[in-house]
């Protein structure tokens, strides 16, 4: 992820296409939503994916907003 911002440094955002390997120490699979929070403070630009754009499209159906901490797209939906 680092170096997709490194490369595009006048990205807005960066976007995850398809469903990204990433393992929890268990060995368990890890889906962006969870990690979106970390990986925009790494890289300081907004992090969007299937997974996010799904929940925030759902939340927004819904006229709910998201409970928790989460990366800036879900967290929009909170204010």
């Amino acid at each position: 992820m680092r170096h997709a911002a490194e490369a595009a440094p006048d990205a807005e955002a960066i976007l995850v296409n398809g469903m990204p390997n990433w393992r929890r120490p268990d060995g368990l699979p890890e889906r962006t939503v969870s990690l979106a929070r970390d990986l925009e403070a790494e890289i300081d630009m907004p992090v969007i994916a299937a997974d996010l754009a799904l929940y925030w499209a759902i939340f927004r159906s819904l006229d709910v907003a998201p409970v928790g901490v989460h990366g800036s797209l879900l967290a929009g939906l909170q204010d």
